[in-house]
């Protein structure tokens, strides 16, 4: 028997995972998405999340 069962509870579609070559097709890819689920598909902004793989993402793509 778990403990917390609804603290793992959650709805909707599973994450995203995408790896892009440069950092414009990131915020590309990133601000269609958003667009995408908010508009289209009417979430609210408050359930989408970012997760980044560096503070320093410019530096994780080289100088832009």
């Amino acid at each position: 028997q778990e403990l917390f069962p609804e603290t793992f509870d959650f709805s909707g579609p599973p994450p995203i995972i995408k790896q892009l070559s440069d950092l414009t097709n990131l915020i590309d890819y990133v601000r269609n998405t958003i667009v995408n689920l908010v508009v289209e598909r009417g979430y609210g902004l408050s359930e989408i999340a970012i997760i980044y793989i560096s503070k320093d993402i410019p530096a994780y793509f080289g100088s832009t």
